[in-house]
């Protein structure tokens, strides 16, 4: 939620001051999640794979950056400057909603 709210934030708002709020709020969100994403990973993996699961999880984030890349560099050209972030923060809004109906359903009730 953290990460839609900052990304959609920056697409909509044309002050300084925001925009340095919103850049500070998706530090941390980014500092929040890389390293319990990473650790996540290496807890779940054999612990003989564990190098070889990290480097695959960093050739698929790198292997998707691509695809991203190409898709806001169109936004961008076709919509304008703030379009690939409102797009990212509707994106995050969209996961996070999803995650959290996931979640959810999986949960029964106490009887």
């Amino acid at each position: 939620m953290l990460y839609g709210a900052a990304s959609l934030g920056i697409g909509l708002l044309t002050s300084g001051a925001a925009f340095i709020a919103l850049f500070v709020i998706y530090g941390i969100y980014t500092a929040l999640t890389t390293g319990v994403e990473r650790a996540l990973i290496v807890d779940i993996a054999p612990p003989e794979h564990k190098a070889g699961v990290l480097g695959l999880h960093a050739a698929i984030a790198g292997i998707e950056l691509l695809p991203a890349s190409v898709i806001a560099g169109f936004l961008w050209t076709g919509l304008g400057s703030s379009s690939p972030f409102i797009f990212r923060g509707a994106l995050g809004f969209i996961t996070c909603t999803g995650v959290f109906v996931i979640l959810s359903a999986g949960k029964k009730p106490a009887a």
